[in-house]
């Protein structure tokens, strides 16, 4: 969500060229559809999760890949929002920003969970698990802390299978494309684009079989 991002959108749309946003709103552009599911209730679904599988005491840290992702702010926001008026026993440490770089995401991990002993939920609300996992796997904390990841990836569902991440956060990519081409189609022949959302899926390692494959995969890792 940045002003050069929002000007060229806002052109677009004055050339009567239509204009999609996929996964992330931008809801200061000009924009005729939004192709994603709700973040902020996607938020608040990881934060239920988070919540009932730490057993509803201990410390919270969450790691997002950077503020520009409006996306990522609302799950963000979500995620807190819940934790805050359904768990009061939890305490939520301070956003980490880090990119989607697994090396940094790695190093601050393993100083995480040094400073805090008693931190017993992670939330990943973009890419870079790969380091959240090795150190998890490093300090002997993978099978009990609950790890909520977003979106079913080759890596994501690997670390479902092995029990180190607990619960992803899926949205359906084949639906969200469907989504975007019947907007355009529509605004092309006049139709009325109605707003929509994807569904949050709930993937657990008793579920990730039940995927109907890769083409459902996004973000790769």
């Amino acid at each position: 969500e940045h002003p050069l991002i929002r000007d060229k959108v806002n052109h677009l749309a004055a050339h009567k060229i239509p204009v999609v946003s996929i996964l992330t709103p931008l809801p200061d552009a000009d924009v005729v559809f939004y192709a994603g599911m709700d973040n902020r209730a996607a938020g608040r679904t990881a934060g239920a999760l988070m919540g009932h599988i730490s057993q509803r005491s201990g410390k919270a840290a969450i790691f997002m890949s950077d503020t520009l992702y409006r996306s990522h702010e609302e799950r963000e926001s979500g995620v807190r929002t819940l934790l805050r008026q359904e768990f009061p026993d939890i305490t939520v440490l301070d956003v980490i920003t880090m990119g989607d770089n697994p090396s940094a995401f790695y190093g601050r991990a393993l100083d995480l969970l040094d400073r805090h002993p008693d931190l017993t939920a992670i939330c990943n609300l973009g890419a870079g698990n790969r380091g959240i996992e090795k150190a998890l796997l490093e300090k002997g904390r993978a099978q009990d802390m609950a790890y909520v990841a977003f979106n079913l990836t080759p890596l994501t569902r690997n670390a479902l299978l092995s029990g180190t991440v607990d619960a992803v956060v899926h949205q359906d990519m084949a639906r969200i494309s469907d989504m975007a081409m019947r907007a355009i189609g529509n605004f092309h022949a006049g139709l009325p684009i109605v707003p929509d959302r994807a569904p949050s899926e709930i993937i657990m390692k008793e579920n990730v079989r039940d995927i109907r494959g890769s083409r459902d995969m996004v973000l790769a890792e």
